[in-house]
C-alpha cells in the first residue's frame, strides 16, 4: 500500500505545475497560483530571517508540513526573492514530509525580503493532487546582532495585517530555542564535567587503596622471604661443613689407604724372606733326605720343624700378634 502511494505521488508531482525559479519583478521567486482545493495538508511558512552558516550571513526561510486530513504529503517548496533584484529569487524542495529550506546569497542588510512556499499532498482514491500556497511574507532585514523587534525591522503582508504577526513570532521564537538550546548545552558540559571528575576521583581512590594493599602485602612476603634466607644461608653453611668434614675423611681415609698398601709390600717383603730362610734351613737339615721330603718328620721339642704350608705356625702352635706399635688412631 505505502508503495502505492509513493506511485501516485511521484505521478502527482509530474502532473502538479512547477513553481518558477527565475522571473522579473516581485513575482520570480513565487510559486505558479492554482485553483482552490481542498484542504488536505496543512503548511506553515516562516517569515525571512538572517542565519549565519559557517561564518556566512543568509537569509533562510522555511516550509514545514503540519497537520494532514487522510492525505499524504509528498513536495514542499520555499522560495526568497530580495526587492528590487534584478536576478531571480531562489527556491527549495523538500520530498516528502521534510521540510523545505531555502538559503537565499548575497544577503544586505537593510533589504526587504520576501518568502512564499507552497505545500503538496495526495488524496482521495484515486489519489488526486491538493497544493496549498502560502505567503508571501516580507521583512527588511538587519545584522543579526540588531534585534528586529526594537530596530528596523518590518514585516508586510499582501493581506491584511494580522498577517505580519507569525513572522515577528517566529522570530523570537527562533531566539528563545537557540538561547534555550545554548543552555541546555552548557548545562551538559557542566553535568558531563562533573562526572567525569568525579569518576576520575573515585578512580584514583580505588588505585591508591590497591596500591596501598599491594604495598602491605609485600612488606608482609618480604618478612617471609627474610626468614626463609636466613634457613637458606644455615642450611648452605652446614652443607659446607659436611663438606668440608667429608673431605677431610676422603683425606684420611686415603692417608690410611697408602699406610695400608706399604704396609702390605713391607709384609710381602718379610714373608719372601722367611721362606727363603725356611728353605735354607731345610737345605742344611742333615735329616731331611730327597726321599724324606715327600713325608712328615719327627718332631724336634727343641728344634721344632715349622709346617711348609704355614711357615708362621711350629710344633708349639705359636700365634703371631699382630703388630701395634706402627698402628694409626
Amino acid at each position: 500500500m505505502l508503495r502505492t502511494f509513493a506511485v501516485l505521488a511521484a505521478t502527482a508531482s509530474l502532473l502538479a505545475p512547477t513553481v518558477a525559479v527565475g522571473g522579473a519583478g516581485s513575482a520570480g521567486a513565487q510559486p505558479a497560483p492554482t485553483e482552490p482545493a481542498p484542504a488536505a495538508c496543512t503548511f506553515e511558512l516562516t517569515a525571512p530571517s538572517v542565519v549565519n552558516v559557517s561564518g556566512t550571513n543568509v537569509v533562510t526561510a522555511t516550509v514545514t508540513t503540519r497537520a494532514c486530513d487522510g492525505a499524504v504529503a509528498y513536495r514542499t517548496t520555499a522560495c526568497i526573492q530580495m526587492q528590487g533584484a534584478s536576478g531571480p529569487g531562489q527556491c527549495a524542495h523538500g520530498n516528502g514530509i521534510n521540510p523545505a529550506q531555502v538559503f537565499f546569497q548575497p544577503y544586505r542588510p537593510g533589504a526587504n525580503y520576501t518568502s512564499t512556499g507552497r505545500g503538496c499532498a495526495s488524496k482521495g482514491n484515486p489519489p488526486q493532487p491538493y497544493c496549498q500556497e502560502n505567503g508571501p511574507f516580507s521583512a527588511t532585514l538587519w545584522e543579526p546582532r540588531f534585534s528586529p523587534l526594537a530596530a528596523r525591522a518590518s514585516v508586510e503582508s499582501t493581506g491584511s495585517s494580522t498577517a505580519a504577526a507569525p513572522a515577528f513570532e517566529g522570530v523570537g521564537m527562533d531566539t528563545n530555542n537557540v538561547v534555550w538550546i545554548v543552555i541546555a548545552a552548557v548545562v551538559a558540559i557542566i553535568v558531563i564535567g562533573v562526572i567525569v571528575f568525579l569518576a576520575r576521583r573515585a578512580r584514583n581512590q580505588r588505585r591508591a587503596q590497591e596500591a596501598d594493599r599491594i604495598r602491605e602485602e609485600v612488606h608482609h612476603d618480604s618478612r617471609r622471604v627474610q626468614r626463609q634466607a636466613s634457613i637458606v644461608e644455615e642450611t648452605e653453611a652446614k652443607a659446607r661443613a659436611a663438606q668440608a668434614e667429608a673431605e677431610a675423611k676422603a683425606a684420611e681415609a686415603a692417608r690410611l689407604a697408602e699406610t695400608a698398601s706399604s704396609r702390605r709390600d713391607a709384609l710381602n717383603s718379610s714373608q719372601q724372606h722367611l721362606d727363603s730362610r725356611l728353605e735354607h734351613a731345610d737345605t742344611l737339615d742333615p735329616r731331611r733326605t730327597d726321599d724324606d721330603k715327600g713325608g712328615a718328620v719327627a718332631p724336634d721339642p727343641k728344634n721344632p720343624v715349622r709346617d711348609p704350608e704355614n711357615p708362621r705356625r711350629d710344633g708349639t702352635a705359636e700365634t703371631m700378634r699382630p703388630d701395634v706399635r706402627t698402628r694409626s688412631h
